[in-house]
């Protein structure tokens, strides 16, 4: 019994300590959802986007933006997605879109990987929509395979903790 209380002491003594995350609102004035971002990522507001990443780390990042198509022209709020892509990577290709929900919201997440000048990247876009408020948020997530392999669960995080406000 000793040893077994000895060993859990010792476990939790080298585990790393949590830390809690930081729950923001976007947009920044009148707000429409919240988004956790892991403690201790870089998060700041510009020009009307949310941008978050790693700290001292540039092969992951997210940006929020609000789009200019509306919950009822899915098509549209697709289309205006994928040119966002597109106007930064070439060589895009996609994968079939998901539908999902859940915490007041509505998600559509496009899948793809394409190219920039820093070579490959995973990109992931999620199509936010705010039902209430009649409004779609684009939240891209830029990474390479590195930070993906790295941040990937981070990331699914922030997706997952999306809520209405």
């Amino acid at each position: 019994m000793k040893k077994s209380l000895f060993f859990l002491l010792a476990t939790l003594a080298c585990a790393p300590l949590a830390r809690a995350a930081e729950t923001l609102d976007y947009p920044e004035k009148d707000a429409l959802i919240s988004v956790t971002i892991p403690d201790g990522w870089e998060a700041k507001y510009k020009n009307g986007r949310l941008y978050a990443n790693p700290p001292d780390d540039d092969s992951y990042f997210v940006e929020l933006e609000e789009m200019e198509a509306t919950p009822d022209d899915g098509e549209a709020a697709i289309k205006e997605a994928k040119e966002s892509i597109e106007s930064s990577f070439t060589n895009v290709k996609y994968d079939e879109i998901q539908q999902t929900g859940g915490n007041g919201l509505g998600l559509a997440i496009l899948n793809a990987k394409g190219e920039d000048k820093d070579g490959k990247a995973n990109l992931n876009a999620v199509l936010i929509v705010q039902p209430k408020a009649k409004k779609v948020i684009l939240m891209l997530c830029i990474s390479s395979q590195k930070g993906f392999e790295k941040y990937g669960e981070a990331g699914l995080g922030i997706i997952q903790g999306l809520k209405a406000k």
